[in-house]
């Protein structure tokens, strides 16, 4: 059996910790005793508590994980102390119980992970979720690259646009792999009747809904401003996810902008929900126009999932799970109205066909499960 140590600094529930957990439900526990290494106590150990997944803390404060990729100031500096303290705990972590593989899954634990594997000499693996583009100030790209290439044994990649932005900044693609992230079966836990009483929803209603953290680089405000003129009478728009304490600003800012424009009836601010797939059920056209470079968004392979008609920004990874056959990519956010509306008077028209087989190929769990064993059998 090996000993895995997985490193991630997040103090939040993303994407790349809801594809961990789904992973540790169902990984081989014959095979790989495994213990989860974060910074603090937060929604993401709660979820290890709940399918019985040892964690370890090794605490950094908020301020030294807040440290932006595109700025770092004197304060986050002189905090440089603790991070030191916490490398040298994750190395005596690692020696005193017989680590095999210390696989890290977040960028700040990268670089951390990297450090402790060079001081422990044990077998560094990575899997990059982050593109890694403009908004990377140099000295953090440095990083990277330097870690990467003399620390880690194996590096892989959720898409081809992640594997792409590593080389641009001179990581070694000889170490570099791609594995597609893939989703279980979703079930979901109530049905659509169940969220059309409890949103006061009619079976005429035509809903719109986005999916994922309120946050500027989601786009929800500019989403609503954008379908402000469609949103009347039974075309509704669901946002369903919740603001972190760093985005409430933004939040109040939403719901600022429904109360002015009289969008109460028609926008629905949902909150967080552990019920996805009953939303995306309940679900007509699904949105996601991020002002990021999205690696890999999981909401869309979910969507996809569900056989939603989707319209997305062609940017980032996007066009590697969204194409012209099964969804709508689009460079700019005033063309999402005129396509909602096409698919609301003509859907027979205008709906997309979901070929099952390209879904199961590009994005089979039974797949992905088996890349991860095979990234720890390196």
């Amino acid at each position: 059996m090996k000993n895995i140590l997985i490193l991630d600094h997040a103090y939040w529930f993303g994407g790349a910790e809801k594809v961990l957990v789904d992973y540790l439900k169902r990984h081989d526990k014959s095979k790989y005793n495994i213990i989860v290494g974060v910074t603090t106590e937060s929604e993401f150990t709660e979820k290890l508590k709940e399918i019985n997944v040892d964690y370890k803390v090794f605490p950094l404060s908020k301020d030294f994980l807040k440290i932006s990729r595109s700025k770092i100031s004197f304060k986050n500096i002189i905090n440089i102390f603790e991070y030191k303290s916490m490398i040298n705990s994750i190395s005596d972590f690692v020696k005193e119980n017989n680590i095999d593989i210390i696989f890290t899954n977040s960028m700040k634990a990268h670089i951390y992970g990297g450090q402790v594997a060079k001081k422990t000499n044990v077998k560094a693996i990575a899997r990059i979720h982050d593109v890694v583009n403009g908004d990377f100030i140099s000295p953090l790209k440095s990083a990277i690259k330097r870690v990467f290439n003399n620390y880690f044994y194996h590096i892989s990649c959720v898409s081809e646009t992640v594997k792409n932005s590593l080389i641009r900044i001179g990581v070694n693609e000889n170490k570099l792999s791609v594995l597609y992230n893939g989703i279980p079966d979703m079930v979901p836990k109530y049905n659509e009747e169940y969220y059309r009483r409890l949103y006061n929803l009619s079976e005429n209603d035509f809903i719109i809904s986005v999916i994922g953290w309120i946050q500027p680089s989601k786009g929800q405000l500019e989403i609503i401003k954008s379908l402000k003129d469609i949103l009347n009478n039974n075309i509704k728009l669901m946002i369903i996810g919740d603001a972190n304490e760093k985005n409430k600003d933004y939040l109040e800012k939403i719901k600022k902008y429904i109360e002015l424009n009289n969008l109460s009836n028609n926008v629905l601010l949902i909150g967080h929900t552990d019920d996805v797939s009953g939303h995306l059920e309940l679900t007509n056209v699904f949105i996601h126009y991020p002002y990021i470079d999205d690696s890999l968004p999981t909401v869309l392979i979910e969507a996809l999932y569900h056989k939603k008609i989707i319209i997305a920004r062609n940017i980032g990874g996007i066009p590697e799970i969204i194409n012209e056959k099964n969804g709508y990519l689009v460079d700019d956010i005033h063309e999402i109205k005129d396509i909602i509306m096409n698919i609301y008077k003509s859907p027979e028209k205008y709906s997309k066909e979901i070929d099952s087989d390209y879904f199961h190929n590009k994005f089979s769990y039974e797949k992905y499960i088996k890349g991860i064993e095979e990234l720890f059998e390196k």
